[in-house]
């Protein structure tokens, strides 16, 4: 194991409490402490109470390192004897927010967990049989892994192979098997026991640091089904730091941990520069005062303007930043000056109303000063104008709406997501629009058995065309089948010239009628791509095949939508703001401000359907029968050169091949929008056309299944 870093000291476990009960791992191997204070510090093999040691005090026993005597740690930690050490920051070690560590033992079997992939990210599928690592903020993991800020909540998993020798992985990413101790290639484990741990963090998928000579910037983040990322309001958060505190998790402690990821992402961004931190009142503020803290703490030029009357735990912080010698002059003092960085921390997510007076003064000079900007949580002023446009936003706990709806996404800049140790319960709320990401949708993805034929994955058939929109539906065969279908046909007017792929089954039809239709084998429909003024009696046809249906353009009409929600049968509405502006009667200004708000409101009044909502970011919204509330998610992928013609109809084609598949409507249409949209990533262009996403699918659901997928922020 390599040597630790200055930072912390190394520090073996030995023997606890109850451990076998608690683990159900070997005696030997595992030490338990519980409560909020050290009960046991043995030699890694021994397996009572260590004699002569205190309760709550470490003392320097061997090569097992050492805390300082008497300080309060984490309240349960385990590790394995001699396999991993764990360091703890100076600064944190005493306040650590560790809730557990366990280690899982392996003796010498291959696992299919994490490998260092060529392309430099760490990525492994999701292993319920192993156990959880959970880290407060700051506080380092072994010393060939760094991972900054990882923190308590969100259920978000990822797996960390935890190397026997550091320096074995050569540089240039050859991928290795838990327990190689030979470089290169993959070869035969050994029988020496090796330690692998996943770490539980709070919504983050940034991981910084280096195994071995290979570095790397970030890891794909598996995340249980049950505890998919929320997309919060302030509100929300609100709600959720009121959880923390019931739950006895100090608000205090949420704000310090809070300005230190900031302080050192500005750094990451911004090192080198001077830095001015403008605070406000609240605790925005309060999360600007202690990152200011630690950057004079770590020897940087700080100049710190704060307004006055703080209060709770933003006085606490501004008493702390006192103490420490700094000075603290009003806003008012603020002017330019070159070579700085402004981190703002004005207003968060608490702000009521469009700022006035020296406020939006303030906001309007910085703004003209041309520095750098690093808002914390959000920049000053959203969602209102005017506001602050930052180069960096530092989001804090999860992701606001503002993170992720344009106009606004486009203020924040560069948007890193950071854990401040928020429990996990505390930020758990199913009422929440779930944020869809490639982690938590992965376990979707409908597996092949090795004889499977065009018959049994999934066959789908398409309804659509008119003498003007010839191209809709081959549009749409052409999405299904790069999205796994086994068999497309397409059914269109005999009277237009319809050209579908080579591949497709062709339907020419005198009329739209469910017993011509009824010959074909599918288990999915797809209908109204370019349909035109037979679309509605298109979709009302399908309807009688009692087939999973994606309803789409030209069938969109209220007494289709009516009839399919009457049927209780599974289906997926798909409009753009201008069909959903005509079921709603809004305008589609209207709905492109609301569109979570319009989501819902179609959900409800159409219930059992799934709608998707077309846009920048694409919502949907589903209300099961039994429920009161509609689900809602929005999607995280897509950019704005999709916005062009043909889109719909590959996304349409999409959705269905996955309701072919034997996906449910919600499951279908979640990972349909996630994958059309990562494929427009993809491929990413201007001038981009809607055939290009669609032969962009197989690459995007090849990045889905490896774990090989980076989200809009860090």
């Amino acid at each position: 194991m390599g040597q630790p870093r200055q930072a912390g000291r190394r520090l073996h476990l030995g023997a606890g409490t109850d451990h076998e009960s608690y683990l159900g791992l070997e005696k030997r191997s595992l030490g338990l402490l519980k409560g909020t204070r050290w009960q046991h510090l043995a030699e890694p093999d021994h397996v009572g109470p260590a004699p002569g040691v205190a309760e709550g005090t470490a003392r320097r026993r061997h090569e097992m390192g050492w805390v300082g005597e008497g300080e309060p740690l984490p309240t349960a930690l385990a590790a394995t004897s001699g396999d991993i050490a764990v360091q703890f920051d100076q600064a944190a070690r005493a306040r650590a927010a560790v809730q557990a560590v366990h280690i899982l033992r392996h003796q010498g079997k291959t696992l299919p967990y994490p490998l260092l992939q060529r392309n430099q990210e760490l990525v492994g599928p999701v292993g319920l049989g192993l156990r959880h690592l959970l880290v407060a903020p700051g506080i380092p993991v072994p010393d060939f892994l760094r991972v900054a800020g990882v923190g308590l909540g969100g259920g978000v998993l990822f797996d960390v192979k935890i190397l026997p020798q550091a320096r074995s992985v050569p540089k240039g990413g050859n991928t290795r098997r838990l327990g190689d101790t030979r470089s290169g290639k993959h070869s035969h484990p050994t029988s020496r026991p090796q330690a692998l741990a996943r770490i539980l963090q709070a919504h983050t998928h940034s991981v910084r640091g280096e195994v071995g000579h290979v570095k790397y910037s970030q890891v794909a983040t598996p995340c249980l089904a049950a505890a998919n990322m929320r997309l919060y309001t302030a509100q929300a958060m609100r709600e959720a730091d009121l959880r923390a505190m019931a739950l006895g998790y100090p608000s205090l402690l949420l704000m310090e941990a809070a300005g230190r990821q900031v302080a050192q992402r500005l750094l990451e961004h911004f090192g080198g520069r001077a830095i001015a931190v403008l605070c406000g009142k609240g605790n925005n503020g309060g999360d600007g005062l202690a990152a200011a803290r630690w950057l004079a703490h770590w020897g940087h030029e700080v100049a710190v303007y704060a307004a006055e009357g703080q209060a709770g735990d933003a006085a606490t912080m501004r008493q702390a930043l006192l103490a420490h010698g700094q000075e603290i002059a009003p806003l008012s003092a603020w002017e330019p000056r070159p070579h700085t960085v402004v981190l703002d921390a004005l207003f968060g997510t608490g702000l009521r109303g469009p700022l006035t007076g020296v406020y939006a003064a303030l906001v309007e000079r910085v703004g003209q000063s041309g520095l750098p900007v690093v808002a914390v949580d959000l920049p000053s002023g959203l969602p209102y104008a005017p506001h602050l446009r930052a180069d960096l936003t530092v989001a804090l706990a999860g992701l606001k709406n503002e993170h992720v709806f344009y106009p606004h996404r486009a203020a924040c800049g560069r948007i890193v997501l950071e854990p401040i140790g928020m429990p996990s319960e505390a930020l758990e709320n199913p009422h929440l629009p779930e944020l869809l990401c490639g982690a938590s949708l992965r376990t979707l993805w409908p597996t092949r058995p090795g004889n499977a034929h065009k018959g049994s994955v999934g066959r789908v058939l398409v309804l659509g065309g008119y003498r003007s929109y010839t191209g809709a539906p081959s549009l749409a065969a052409l999405g299904a089948y790069r999205s796994g279908a086994g068999l497309v046909t397409v059914a269109y007017p005999a009277d237009c010239a319809v050209n579908p792929p080579l591949e497709v089954v062709r339907l020419p039809l005198q009329e739209w009628r469910a017993d011509q239709l009824q010959t074909v084998r599918a288990e999915a429909v797809a209908v109204g791509m370019g349909a035109g003024a037979g679309g509605p009696e298109a979709a009302l046809a399908a309807l009688e095949l009692r087939k999973p249906t994606v309803l789409d353009a030209d069938a969109l009409q209220e007494p289709v939508l009516r009839a399919y929600a009457k049927a209780g049968r599974p289906a997926v509405l798909t409009p753009h703001p201008g069909e959903a502006s005509r079921l709603l009667g809004l305008s589609s200004e209207q709905i492109a401000q609301m569109p979570l708000e319009a989501a819902q409101t179609l959900a409800q009044r159409y219930p059992g359907l799934v709608v998707v909502l077309k846009g920048g970011p694409t919502v949907l919204a589903w209300q099961p029968a039994p429920a009161s509330q509609p689900m809602l998610a929005v999607n995280s992928t897509g950019n704005p050169s999709m916005a062009t013609g043909g889109m719909g109809d590959v996304l349409s084609g999409v959705i269905a091949a996955l309701l072919a598949a034997g996906l449910s409507a919600w499951d279908a249409a979640r990972l349909g929008v996630y994958l059309h949209g990562l494929a427009g990533d993809l491929v990413g262009k201007p001038g981009l056309l809607a055939h290009e996403v669609a032969d962009a699918l197989p690459s995007s659901i090849r990045q889905l299944c490896s774990g090989d997928i980076r989200d809009f922020w860090e």
